[in-house]
């Protein structure tokens, strides 16, 4: 996923999109059929599902284009407290 707005990626803004990390060998690597029968998985692994996606999307849990500092200042006003969690980056 990228920022539409800044070209960078979603989850470290230090780089650009696209982003090669993490690197996808790691999914056929989890599909083996050995690694699934030592850690006792059911299915096989997937980056992503389009139905959580879709859920995230409408519920606008991702991708916030606006309105989040408008937001917050409402939430302060009215005197709630508000937390707002970034990474290292």
């Amino acid at each position: 996923m990228f920022d539409l707005y800044s070209g960078r990626d979603e989850y470290d803004m230090r780089y650009l999109t696209p982003d090669p990390f993490p690197y996808s060998y790691y999914v056929d690597y989890l599909n083996k059929p050995e690694v699934q029968a030592a850690i006792g998985a059911y299915q096989n692994f997937s980056e992503s599902s389009r139905t959580v996606s879709t859920a995230f999307a409408n519920t606008g849990d991702d991708d916030r284009p606006s309105g989040t500092i408008e937001a917050c200042q409402k939430l302060l006003a009215a005197g709630v407290q508000v937390m707002l969690y970034y990474g290292d980056a």
